[in-house]
């Protein structure tokens, strides 16, 4: 009994390992296609799929290949699909094209031929794949890979062949040939210095590096990059005249890029809030572009830095390996850092001061400073249009503990500029620590008493 149960199971063993040694083993040499390179193509060739047999076949029998990640192009005029059998002992078999979907391509073996030896054997023999195009726009709407599956069965569809072993194979990978990242700007303002310097070093950096991928099939060329960073630029106006020459702007950013590519002279737009720099290659493909900002100094006679957020958008030029050229934006509103204050800044959106409509107002600011440390207080006022009134005025110094109203101070300023009565955003900039920083504002009716209360972005709003 333990016997017959020991042969059972050697017999077994023995069945199992000749069965899934004469498993299907699908292979594939994957092109690595440029996903701008190729937009152009009318299709794109697919790869020679080699199926190595690992059963018997027979006439009738039929093997489909079944893709996934893009679809054939089953209606281009060189799409002629053939599947050609090599088998051993001078055995031969002939497949015919039966028929294709965007995702599946079968073929059926309408004839073999015994070469003298044991019958027809395919255990062993290869099937490779010929004349079998993908369809362009469903290879570059998107990266990764394209893969294949083999699959066969008999003439009637009721059996299912050759369906161990590896069965898959990737085809194709579809990579992007031009990509980008930021280093980004991280500048501090230091409000004890005007705000026209940064707390450490004299400049700060924004390096965008474009990058290519090693040749594609269908590589594309790469030309230029057009960088547009997004910011306020106010700073390089040096002599605060209202504009800024080439340079000025030169003197404010400079602009430079690796290897052999060549700068335009960068511009600004009229609001001076907008960048733009292109960047032209010359033979040694794209490299990184470095701005760099430099800090006013500090002086009555310059502008300050002014904090916010920037952001860079980068559109590539290239040539695809055929047809017109093409953009690609390989960075889109990406963030390119931001410069902060190493102080408080309150921002009052709404302000009356003198009087407007025929009515006359009190203004309240009062800043009141939580921490034990003194610092200069200092003003930017806009008018409701967005014409800048006064700016980075010192109005006061705020002690430690103390409640400090600076509307007085803004007032008497207002007057000097020739605008005591009007509607005003008030930005107040006080060199103390920021959480300690709290403002109070509203605007008085003399006659009727009537106090309005002004909502502002205070860490903790008074109200």
């Amino acid at each position: 009994m333990k016997t017959i149960f020991k042969k059972s199971l050697v017999a077994a063993a023995l069945a199992a390992a000749a069965f899934n040694a004469s498993a299907v083993v699908v292979t594939a040499t994957p092109a690595v296609v440029s996903l701008e390179g190729a937009v152009n193509e009318v299709s794109i060739a697919v790869p020679a799929i080699t199926a190595t047999a690992g059963a018997q076949y027979t006439v009738g029998d039929t093997i489909t290949f079944t893709f996934t990640g893009a679809d054939l192009d089953t209606a281009a005029v060189g799409f002629a699909p053939t599947l050609t059998a090599t088998l051993g002992a001078g055995d031969t078999a002939t497949l015919g094209f039966v028929g294709a979907t965007a995702s599946t391509v079968t073929f059926r073996i309408t004839a073999q031929t015994d070469g003298g030896v044991n019958g027809v054997s395919y255990t062993g023999a290869t099937f490779v794949t010929g004349g079998l195009l993908f369809k362009t726009s469903t290879v570059v709407d998107a990266k990764g890979d394209i893969k294949v599956k083999h699959g066969a069965s008999n003439v009637t569809g009721s059996i299912v062949i050759d369906n161990l072993g590896t069965q898959e194979a990737t085809v194709a990978t579809v990579t992007e040939q031009f990509t980008a990242t930021v280093s980004k700007l991280d500048g501090i303002i230091d409000v004890a210095q005007s705000r026209q310097k940064f707390t450490t070093a004299t400049t700060d950096v924004l390096v965008v590096t474009t990058t290519e991928t090693a040749a594609a099939v269908h590589d594309a060329n790469f030309n230029k990059v057009t960088h547009l960073v997004k910011g306020d630029f106010s700073f390089a106006d040096t002599n605060k005249n209202g504009t800024i020459t080439t340079a000025e702007l030169n003197a404010a950013i400079a602009v430079v890029s690796g290897g052999d590519d060549t700068v335009a002279q960068p511009t600004l737009n009229a609001s001076w809030t907008e960048l733009t720099a292109v960047v032209t290659d010359v033979t040694d493909g794209p490299q990184p572009t470095t701005f760099t900002f430099t800090e006013p100094g500090v002086s009555a006679s310059k502008p300050v830095l002014v904090p916010g957020a920037f952001t860079v958008t980068s559109t590539v030029e290239y040539s695809p390996a055929t047809g017109a050229d093409k953009t690609k934006a390989v960075l889109s509103a990406a963030d390119a850092g931001a410069w902060t204050l190493n102080g408080a800044t309150v921002q009052v959106p709404y302000l009356v001061f003198g009087t407007v409509g025929g009515k006359a107002y009190n203004t309240i600011v009062q800043l009141n400073n939580a921490s034990s440390v003194t610092g200069d207080v200092f003003v930017d006022v806009y008018k409701e249009d967005g014409v800048q009134v006064l700016a980075n005025k010192k109005v006061a110094t705020v002690a430690g503990q103390t409640t400090t109203n600076i509307a007085g101070a803004i007032k008497t300023e207002l007057a000097a500029a020739g605008a005591a009565d009007g509607k005003y955003s008030v930005k107040v900039v006080a060199n103390v620590p920021e959480k300690t920083a709290s403002v109070y504002s509203a605007f008085v009716d003399t006659v009727t008493g009537e106090r309005i209360i002004v909502n502002n972005d205070s860490k903790v709003q008074v109200k």
